[in-house]
């Protein structure tokens, strides 16, 4: 069953109903939305909202580069390898310290000399300190033929930043193994350079006399 259309009048009734409502809501809006009231007047019921000044930009904070780092001062150059070329030796150098009896270590290595580490570093006013093996189980050491040097021969230290200390023998002399001389690793005065190795007789335990070569820089 189909539905019943109303009558035309009726209808006509009804879009006429509905233009007016339309226009009535237009009016509405546009009244609600029309430029707000001239400042200073009042509209009962309504708070006037100025729009806010902008606030100025923010300029940025400046930076503070920070100080270049000082750097650290280089560690002092060591004694990397000892040459007597008038005896062929040319060997690495070790750093030693003490044995707990006092007395300065010897190279682990007996082809290698040891550099009294809390002494003196070769070049510096005092007495820098190199001793080495004359001997060991195995046979000839580094020292073996340090008796063998002259005055006047040259003894270069090679340093761990590649450059060189040269000296020339002063003086060679032999020493009790318990009396050395007594400005053995002296602290103070002019540059110089012991080179020690054992000399004298052996007596099944140790070498009785100390050898010590002595060289000044030139």
């Amino acid at each position: 069953m189909s539905p019943r259309r109303p009558s035309t009048g009726r209808l006509a009734i009804v879009i006429a109903a509905f233009a007016i409502a339309v226009v009535d809501l237009v009016t509405a809006v546009h009244l609600a939305t029309s430029a707000p009231a001239p400042a200073g007047d009042r509209v009962p019921g309504r708070v006037a909202v100025s729009s806010p000044t902008p606030a100025p930009a923010a300029s940025p904070s400046p930076v503070t580069t920070p100080a270049p780092a000082t750097p650290a001062p280089a560690a002092p150059a060591q004694p990397a390898r000892l040459q007597l070329p008038n005896i062929g030796v040319d060997a690495p150098v070790e750093a030693v310290g003490a044995t707990p009896q006092n007395t300065m270590d010897v190279p682990r290595n007996v082809q290698d000399v040891g550099w009294y580490a809390p002494g003196v570093r070769p070049g510096q006013p005092g007495d820098a300190v190199i001793d080495g093996h004359l001997d060991w189980y195995t046979g000839p050491a580094v020292f073996v033929n340090l008796a063998r040097l002259q005055v006047g021969d040259r003894v270069v230290i090679v340093l761990s930043d590649g450059s060189a200390l040269a000296f020339r023998v002063t003086r060679l002399a032999s020493y009790p193994v318990d009396r050395p001389p007594a400005d053995l690793f002296s602290r103070d005065g002019p540059p110089r350079l012991s080179l020690i190795t054992c000399s004298g007789a052996w007596d099944g335990h140790e070498y009785q006399r100390r050898l010590v070569v002595d060289a000044e820089p030139v």
